[in-house]
């Protein structure tokens, strides 16, 4: 047979019952990519205008209005930054340590079916 005559399903067929595994794992391999794909684009937001808006909001201490700002804001940056603006009354080291268990929180969920 001349592999460039033969159809796709033919080349399918010809690999024999080893590629019924491989459609398969190619399947699901598509399917993961496309779902962390959506994923991803759904926590794509505007950074630095976002930015821009808390750092407005604390300038004028103005600290609810900057909580609904990440409140209406569906990304991981936007709760990581809510939980420093809930302890802006306390030292830094508080602030850090509430920005880093935030962080702690959100990763797993950005990390989710990589590997």
């Amino acid at each position: 047979m001349d592999l460039y005559k033969m159809s796709l399903w033919q080349i399918f067929l010809a690999g024999g019952p080893l590629m019924w595994p491989i459609l398969l794992c190619s399947v699901f391999a598509l399917a993961i990519v496309w779902e962390k794909f959506w994923q991803l684009h759904k926590m794509t937001i505007d950074t630095q205008d976002f930015l821009n808006k808390i750092l407005e909001k604390m300038k004028h201490h103005e600290i609810k209005d900057a909580l609904q700002i990440c409140d209406a804001t569906k990304s991981p940056i936007a709760n990581i930054l809510k939980a420093g603006i809930l302890k802006y009354d306390r030292g830094r080291p508080q602030i850090i340590e509430a920005i880093e268990d935030a962080s702690l929180y959100e990763i797993p969920g950005i990390e989710k079916n990589l590997t």
